[in-house]
Formats: structure tokens, C-alpha cells, sequence
């Protein structure tokens, strides 16, 4: 699976492969100032984005959906790769990555 997130005003972008069937959007939508980013910016209402890889939600009680159960005794193994492609700027972790992508969402 692929999700592409971007901010074309900035230049920037994230790639996010996965080999789980399902992404939760969470769009910052109960920020309200108090947590505080780089150089003292606030973190506002809809000023940030996380992308949780997962199965879908009420997949048990969904024949339909991939099984989620998990026996005692086996072993729960996911990859997930979040990438920052881009010409404007090279990054040298996802921790920098994300701080200028949220950076980037609070000026613009």
C-alpha cells in the first residue's frame, strides 16, 4: 500500500509503503496552541497530520477483512517505510523530515 502526502507550496512530501492494508489519517484537529514546535511555533488546530499504519477498525467482526487474530505464543511483524523524496530540501531522518513538514504547515 502507498499513501503520498504533499505541501507544494513547500516542496516537500512523504511516501508512506506499507504492507498493512489499512492507514488511519489523524489530521491534528484537537490542537489548540499549548504544545509548542521548533523555534516556539504552536502546534494549531489542523497544523499537523500522523499516518498510523494498521488493519482496519471492527476487523474481527468482519469476515470480509484481512484476520487480525494473533495466538499465544506467534509473533505480529509489520514493515512500514515513510519516505521524504524532494529536490528542495535532503533530509537526514524522519525526525527532520517531520519537524520541517509540520514547520512547513504552520507558515503556509
Amino acid at each position: 500500500m502507498l499513501i503520498t502526502a504533499a505541501c507544494d507550496k513547500f516542496g516537500i512530501k512523504i511516501k508512506v509503503y506499507t504492507d498493512q492494508p489499512g492507514i488511519q489519517f489523524y489530521g491534528g484537529n484537537f490542537l489548540e496552541g499549548s504544545d509548542k514546535g521548533k523555534n516556539g511555533k504552536a502546534y494549531e488546530d489542523r497544523t499537523a497530520l500522523c499516518l498510523e499504519t494498521q488493519h482496519f477498525p471492527d476487523s474481527p467482526n468482519h469476515p470480509q477483512f484481512p484476520n487480525t487474530t494473533l495466538k499465544p505464543g506467534e509473533t505480529f511483524n509489520s514493515v512500514t517505510s515513510y519516505r521524504f523524496p524532494g529536490k528542495k530540501k535532503d533530509f537526514r531522518s524522519i525526525k527532520e523530515a517531520s519537524v520541517f513538514m509540520v514547520d512547513a504547515f504552520l507558515v503556509g
